[in-house]
């Protein structure tokens, strides 16, 4: 019994190890960060000045119910909006006064696995709210210890390979600790934040960490920004503004970071 176990466990880290390599030999062209950037940024319509005012003044939240404003919900209204089979979704938060991005766990564990999945990740410890989306379901649930709205699952599988991009440009503070699973695709794009902040964007659970199996960061837009403490651990970063940025970063443990913008600025 021993050794089944031993060969279960050097079995999953071999087939890992082999699933992460064919990722990371994947030959991204640099020449096209300019263009994811536009492309991401072109999602987003232009704000009048009187929606900034009025955004200026409010401090976004990370949940609230379903039916008021908060980092959580706005991701469950694009997701529930988004067309049949679309690829990726845009969450403008640009220009409030603060945004908390976390606690959020956005996952794509399967249909068999996702009851495992609450009880092995980060959303066990009862703090973070939950997305999953897989190839049945969309499945909605809000932090164990603050149930401040219900659970909810959508018979909905088209949005099986959705990538989640938010959107937090000019705004006063952000701050969070968001979780991602093994190659759920997320991008995030964070230019000219006026005071300095800390991200935690992290693998979902332990064993995923140790496993090193990686979630991705498409575009990581930090402009004009200085980033202090935070944690990135097991991502996979392909494109990345670093224009005018300073980074700071405590720990960046087996994570891989590809094409910059600046090639000569500061890096992760």
């Amino acid at each position: 019994m021993k050794k089944n176990k031993i060969l279960i466990v050097s079995t999953l880290i071999f087939l890992s190890s082999c699933s992460i390599f064919s990722i990371e030999k994947n030959n991204f062209d640099c020449q096209e960060v300019d263009r994811e950037i536009e492309l991401k940024r072109s999602l987003f319509k232009k704000l009048t000045n009187k929606e900034l005012n009025q955004r200026s003044k409010i401090e976004v939240p990370t949940v609230s119910p379903l039916n008021k404003l908060s980092v959580f919900s706005e991701i469950v209204k694009e997701v529930k909006n988004a067309k049949k089979n679309q690829k990726f979704i845009a969450v403008d938060l640009r220009g409030y006064k603060k945004v908390d991005l976390g606690n959020i766990v956005i996952s794509n564990s399967s249909p068999t696995l996702l009851y495992k999945h609450l009880k092995t990740s980060k959303f066990s410890q009862g703090f973070f709210a939950l997305i999953n989306i897989n190839s049945k379901s969309i499945n909605i649930y809000p932090p164990e210890i603050n149930k401040i709205f219900k659970k909810e699952k959508i018979k909905r599988g088209d949005l099986e390979d959705l990538e989640i991009i938010i959107n937090v440009s000019n705004s006063e503070h952000i701050d969070g600790n968001m979780k991602f699973s093994p190659g759920q695709k997320f991008s995030l794009i964070a230019d000219n934040i006026s005071k300095p902040y800390r991200l935690d964007l992290r693998e979902a659970s332990n064993l995923q960490f140790n496993l090193n199996r990686k979630w991705i960061m498409n575009l990581y837009s930090i402009e004009n920004n200085k980033l202090e403490g935070g944690k990135i651990t097991t991502g996979l970063f392909k494109y990345i503004n670093n224009k005018n940025s300073k980074i700071l970063i405590h720990k960046f443990d087996n994570s891989s970071a590809y094409c910059y913008k600046d090639s000569n600025g500061q890096k992760f």
